[in-house]
C-alpha cells in the first residue's frame, strides 16, 4: 500500500512544532508501507534547508521520501501573504500529484490551510483522485470566531468548506469539539475523532522537578490567537510569590513584543523554540503545563500539541477555555479550566501548598496519556480507515 502524506505543516526530524506527522510516517513506514511525504517546509530547521540547498527531495533515516516546495511562512506576515504562499503551495502539490499519478497512491491530506482540502477536492473532481482527511482545526468557524469573515462573505466560505469536505472519502478530527462543529458541514461523509496525541516514550518525566522554584510552563506558539498577556497577568498576581516562575518556550507573531514585555516580570522566563525530543527534559523541571486560547466557542474546540504533551509528561494541566479538554481534566482530576486570571491564580498556589494534589494529579495525567491519547494506537487506527476505504477504491476500479 502506498500512502501521499500532504501535510504543509510538517515537522521534519530535528525541527521545531508539531510531531504526529513525523510519527504517523514512521510507524507506518516499520510496517512495511510506502509512505510519502509532500510539504512546504516551513518548519524546515535552517541548517537541513542549508544543506538541502536546491534538492527538492530527499530521504530520512527510515527510508521516507519528503518532497518539498519552499513557501515562506510566519505568522508576522501579512494575511495577503500566507495565502500567497497557501496557494503555491498547492499549485506545486497538484503538479505532484499529476507526476505520481501512476504511482496509485492514498492521498491523506492536512487542513489547514484551506486550500490544501479545496485543492484535495478539486483534482478528485477532475482526475478521480480519492483522498481523506485531518482537520486539525474548526473551520471555518475559528475565522468566525475571530470576527475575519462576517455576513454574506460567512454563508459563502461555509458552503465552500461543506463542498471540499464532502469530497472526501473520510475525515478525521483532531478533537470531540472539531467532531461536533463539523458534523452539519460534512454530511455524508464518515467522520470521526483521531487525536492529535502524543508518544509516551519520548514524552515522560525524565526525574522529579525541584520543589522550588514551582514551575508553570507554556510549549508552544506566541500568536495572537494563543492569548499569551492572559498568562502574563496570571504571572502579575503571582508576583508576591518569588518560589513560583513561568517558562514561555516558542516562537511566533506575538515573540518580539514579548520579549520586550517579560523584562518588567522578574517571575517570567522567555526561552527560544525547543525541539522536540529535548522538549521532555524542559518539561521535567516544570509543574503545571499551561494552555490558552482567546474567548471563543470554536477556539477552545483546539487539539494543540502541548495539551497531550504535558499530560504524558506527568504535568498538572491548566487551561483558560471550556469546551473537552476541559472535560477530561474535571473527569480525571489532573488539572483544571478557569478563565479569570486570578482565579488561575489561586488553582496555581492550591497545587503550590498542596504538594500531594500535585503528585496525584500528575499521575493520573500520564495514565490518561498512555490510556487516551498514544499516537502509536490512534496512527493504528487512522491507518485501518485508509486501508478499509483505499481498499473500497481498488475493488471500484476492479469491477469497473
Amino acid at each position: 500500500m502506498k500512502i501521499l502524506y500532504w501535510r504543509y505543516f510538517f515537522t521534519p526530524p530535528g525541527g521545531w512544532g508539531e510531531i504526529r506527522g513525523l510519527s504517523l510516517v514512521r510507524e507506518w513506514r516499520k510496517q512495511g508501507l510506502q509512505v510519502w511525504v509532500l510539504t512546504s517546509g516551513s518548519y524546515f530547521p535552517e541548517a537541513l534547508r542549508k544543506r538541502l540547498r536546491q534538492r527538492k527531495v530527499f530521504r530520512t533515516t527510515e527510508g521516507v521520501p519528503i518532497i518539498w516546495f519552499p513557501t515562506p511562512y510566519h505568522q508576522r506576515q501579512r494575511l495577503w501573504q500566507r495565502l500567497w504562499s497557501f496557494v503555491r503551495f498547492t499549485i506545486f502539490s497538484l503538479y505532484i500529484l499529476y507526476r505520481l499519478r501512476k504511482h496509485n497512491l492514498y492521498v491523506l491530506g492536512v487542513t489547514p490551510p484551506p486550500t490544501t482540502l479545496w485543492g484535495a477536492a478539486l483534482w478528485r473532481k477532475l482526475i478521480g483522485q480519492p483522498f481523506a482527511l485531518e482537520v486539525t482545526d474548526a473551520w471555518p468557524h475559528v475565522l468566525e470566531d475571530l470576527g475575519l469573515v462576517k455576513g454574506f462573505s460567512q454563508r459563502i466560505l461555509r458552503r465552500a468548506f461543506a463542498w471540499g469536505y464532502q469530497k472526501a472519502d473520510f475525515i478525521a478530527a483532531y478533537s470531540p469539539g472539531i467532531h461536533s462543529a463539523l458534523a452539519p458541514l460534512v454530511k455524508k461523509t464518515p467522520l470521526f475523532v483521531s487525536h492529535n496525541g502524543t508518544n509516551p516514550v519520548i514524552f515522560r518525566r525524565v526525574g522529579p522537578p525541584p520543589y522550588l522554584p514551582f514551575r508553570l510552563v507554556y510549549a508552544g506558539t506566541f500568536g495572537h490567537v494563543n492569548y499569551i498577556d492572559f498568562l502574563l497577568e496570571v504571572a502579575q498576581w503571582l508576583l508576591p510569590w518569588r518560589g513560583i516562575e513561568l517558562w514561555l518556550l516558542g516562537d511566533g507573531s506575538e515573540r518580539r513584543r514579548l520579549e520586550k514585555v517579560v523584562k518588567t516580570y522578574p517571575n517570567v522566563y522567555l526561552f527560544p523554540p525547543v525541539e522536540p525530543h529535548e522538549l521532555p527534559y524542559w518539561l521535567s523541571q516544570c509543574h503545571i503545563g499551561v494552555s490558552t486560547a482567546l474567548p471563543g466557542q470554536n477556539l477552545s474546540t483546539n487539539a494543540a500539541s502541548k495539551f497531550y504533551h504535558y499530560l504524558s509528561s506527568g504535568l498538572v494541566v491548566g487551561i483558560n477555555y471550556g469546551g473537552w479538554q476541559a472535560e477530561v481534566l474535571e473527569q480525571y482530576q489532573c488539572g483544571f479550566s478557569v478563565g479569570e486570571a486570578s482565579l488561575f491564580a489561586q488553582k496555581v498556589l492550591e497545587y503550590y501548598y498542596h504538594r500531594r494534589a500535585w503528585w496525584e494529579g500528575q499521575a493520573r495525567a500520564r495514565l490518561v496519556a498512555e490510556r487516551f491519547f498514544d499516537i502509536r494506537s490512534i496512527g493504528q487506527e487512522l491507518l485501518g480507515k485508509i486501508r478499509t476505504f483505499a481498499g473500497n477504491v481498488r475493488a471500484g476500479v476492479a469491477q469497473a
